[in-house]
């Protein structure tokens, strides 16, 4: 949690009306961070989420539980977004790789510069393309199956 704290802190620092990110309320996340917390209250909820994933071009995900991958990335995969991650501690099949479907960053100041890095849009787009590729190749329906009954 200080982690994606100092994140979200350091973003919007640096990227100013650029950046929209926080923390749904709760009665921790009040407590914890009052200044992160998002202010409207639809905004958390899954519809609207969707809609500002959508409307981005660079999204940052963070670790879950025990290094887990966030199912927030598989979204960003699936929606051909550029995404700035914190490393992946699980492998992916397809080769899934660091510099071309997502940059990682260790902590918030290079958070920071993976994004600026990002605006680059030569750069944004190459991801974003590999991330297309790389769904229809390994994260469609049609792709799952083909390889589940190979496999098998």
């Amino acid at each position: 949690n200080q982690g994606r704290a100092k994140c979200i802190r350091a973003c919007r620092s640096e990227f100013g009306a650029r950046f929209y990110g926080g923390v749904a309320s709760s009665a921790f996340s009040v407590k914890e961070y009052p200044d992160l917390v998002i202010e409207n209250s639809t905004a958390a909820k899954k519809q609207e989420y969707m809609k500002r994933m959508k409307d981005a071009d660079i999204l940052i995900a963070t670790a879950g539980l025990h290094h887990s991958t966030g199912w927030k990335f598989a979204e960003y995969i699936a929606a051909s977004k550029a995404i700035v991650s914190e490393p992946l501690y699980y492998e992916s099949a397809g080769g899934l790789a660091d510099g071309h479907n997502y940059i990682s960053f260790r902590n918030e100041n290079e958070c920071c510069e993976r994004i600026n890095g990002l605006f680059d849009e030569r750069k944004r787009l190459e991801m974003m393309n590999e991330n297309a590729a790389y769904y229809d190749n390994y994260l469609n329906c049609e792709s799952l199956v083909t390889r589940a009954i190979q496999l098998s």
